[in-house]
């Protein structure tokens, strides 16, 4: 087979695009779902976040609308903003978290050298946050960054779950 293939080929067009594509799909990936809720960690709208006026809200996919694909992941990806804009209160009483002005490798990288203050100045606040100043932003922001403990996932999702000595 070696005789046919060239291993220095192989390597630029198909191995080296697949490593950084895979890396780059887990990092946003990975900042799609970074923020999660203590009280309910399973909640769609506590667990996912909505990116608006970032590039991955206008890309093809709609991919910053992530809280929508959660609520309803048949829905088309055109429809994710006006439904957005439909369930606004309901992002509001809920919740949610809605960014701005960020992508996802963006976020993710200004989460990983702990930039709260920066992702606090994109959060756009609705419903309670809106009462919030800054630094009771980035505290909740802190919060719903923080490692569970394995006493914490047993308590919500049993012992089968956690890793209890």
């Amino acid at each position: 087979m070696y005789r046919f293939v060239n291993p220095s080929a192989t390597s630029v067009v198909f191995l080296i695009p697949l490593a950084l594509m895979r890396i780059a799909l887990m990092t946003g990936n990975w900042g799609q779902h970074a923020f999660v809720d203590e009280a309910e960690p399973d909640s769609d709208f506590h667990s996912s976040i909505t990116l608006i006026d970032a590039p991955a809200s206008g890309t093809p996919t709609n991919d910053g609308y992530h809280t929508s694909h959660h609520l309803n992941p048949l829905r088309h990806w055109r429809e994710h903003p006006i439904a957005f804009l439909s369930q606004k209160q309901q992002y509001s009483d809920e919740r949610a978290l809605v960014f701005y002005n960020i992508d996802y490798f963006m976020l993710t990288i200004t989460l990983l050298s702990k930039n709260y203050e920066h992702l606090a100045r994109c959060l756009v606040p609705i419903g309670e946050q809106m009462k919030m100043t800054m630094n009771e932003r980035v505290d909740m922001l802190k919060r719903k960054t923080r490692r569970f403990t394995e006493e914490d996932i047993a308590k919500k999702w049993g012992t089968q779950y956690a890793k209890l000595r």
